[in-house]
Formats: structure tokens, C-alpha cells, sequence
């Protein structure tokens, strides 16, 4: 069962644009502003509901399709934490309706939905696996 997921929180209000730390048992959300905030998480698992994403895709109005599924420890600093030897990935449904590589050839985006990785890296918005 999943411990805890993350997730960009884009719903308008006083953490809009921050990142909700949800832990699955009791619900309740944690927010943090990703200028100041950097996650180390570990046994992740990237998650979409891919149809709400096609959806997005096709010009539908943005809700919550995707997020980060923890299994393992998160470990939350100031400073941003090391990603050399990762490779960055992204979520935007308006771009391709699931994750995939950052630096991708249009086109030819690998689809990333599903995969899981030992560690994963975000320095404020910038998201990273191994």
C-alpha cells in the first residue's frame, strides 16, 4: 500500500502552486512552497489518470490527474539536493498526457506512467529520477 503521495497543488487558494504532501491513511494534506522547499524521495512510483489527461489534452479545463506515490522515505530540506547522474522528467497534460523525459523529441516521448524508480530528486519544481 502506498505511504504517501505528492502532488503540484494547482487549485486556487492559499497554496496554490505549492507542493501537498498527502499521507494515505489519514488524509490529511502538508503544503510546501517549492522556493524554499526540496524533496529526496525514495521507491516512487509516477502516477496519471490517463483519461482525465487526454482530456487536458484535448483543451478540458485542468484537475488533479497525476502524482508522485512514495513507498519509501522523503527526506525535506532548504538546500537543493544533488542530482548529478538523474534525469530531469515532467507532467503537463496541455504538452503529452503523461509523464515522460524532460528533454524529449517531439514526437517521440517515452511514456513514463506507471514506472517506478529507487530515488527521486525535486529541487522546487524540477523533478528528477534514478
Amino acid at each position: 500500500m502506498v505511504k504517501k503521495r505528492l502532488r503540484y497543488h494547482l487549485a486556487r487558494g492559499e497554496f496554490y502552486k505549492h507542493w501537498q504532501l498527502k499521507n494515505t491513511r489519514t488524509g490529511k494534506p502538508i503544503y510546501f512552497n517549492p522556493e524554499d522547499t526540496n524533496f529526496l524521495l525514495e521507491d516512487v512510483k509516477l502516477y496519471n489518470r490517463r483519461y482525465a489527461a487526454q482530456k487536458i489534452y484535448e483543451g478540458a479545463n485542468k484537475g488533479v490527474c497525476a502524482w508522485l506515490a512514495i513507498n519509501g522515505s522523503v527526506k525535506v530540506q532548504a538546500e537543493e539536493f544533488g542530482a548529478s547522474g538523474m534525469v530531469e522528467v515532467s507532467y503537463n497534460p496541455r504538452e503529452v498526457p503523461f509523464w515522460t523525459y524532460k528533454n524529449r523529441v517531439p514526437g517521440l516521448e517515452i511514456d513514463l506512467d506507471l514506472k517506478e524508480f529507487n530515488k527521486v530528486i525535486i529541487n522546487k519544481t524540477k523533478i528528477y529520477v534514478q
